[in-house]
């Protein structure tokens, strides 16, 4: 007859407990790498958008040129949103707001290159411009959906931060909250 070992039974709690936080921990660096990978779609798309703005201002240089100031102000807030990073490791909500404003002030000028172009009859026929113009759709669209997927990402994430018993395991291995990102009009 076997005798009963309590530090067996010991022994394999520990075990248990252990596998369990390893999961958690686990379960939190996966959570907040598809955040941060989203984050980099998000940026991504923007840079598209702020390379693909050279190319609308140029386009749009020969046509209207007494309308320089339009074209300095889209210049302008294209090496300003440029200039404004996000660093994923510090979750700042002070740099997504500055980030998100600066690229706001983008979308606007580029709005109003727009307007400033459909005014313009000969850049209504230029089908370089009418492409350019085409890609400027579609990479707002994307823009729209990467920030949409890295919001609920975020979401997703924040959840899983907040919620018992990982809200525990969080404070334990530092993983905080993160800030959910939209352009500042």
């Amino acid at each position: 007859m076997h005798k009963f070992r309590p530090w067996v039974v010991g022994l394999g709690l520990l075990a248990v407990v252990i596998l369990w936080v390893a999961n958690a921990f686990n379960a939190f660096i996966a959570a907040e790498e598809e955040v941060d990978t989203a984050w980099e779609q998000v940026e991504n798309q923007y840079q598209r958008r702020a390379d693909l703005a050279i190319g609308l201002v140029a386009g749009v240089k020969p046509y209207v040129p007494k309308e320089q100031g339009v074209l300095d102000a889209v210049t302008d807030a294209r090496a300003k949103a440029v200039e404004t990073m996000v660093d994923p490791a510090i979750d700042s909500p002070e740099q997504l707001e500055a980030y998100g404003s600066a690229q706001a002030q983008l979308g606007t000028a580029l709005d109003q290159l727009i307007a400033l172009a459909d005014d313009c009859s000969e850049l209504k026929a230029d089908e370089h411009f009418q492409t350019l113009r085409g890609q400027l759709v579609g990479i707002e669209n994307r823009i729209e959906d990467a920030c949409l997927n890295f919001n609920q990402l975020t979401y997703k994430y924040n959840r899983m931060t907040r919620r018992f018993p990982n809200n525990i395991w969080a404070k334990v291995f530092g993983f905080e909250l993160k800030p959910f990102y939209e352009e500042k009009n």
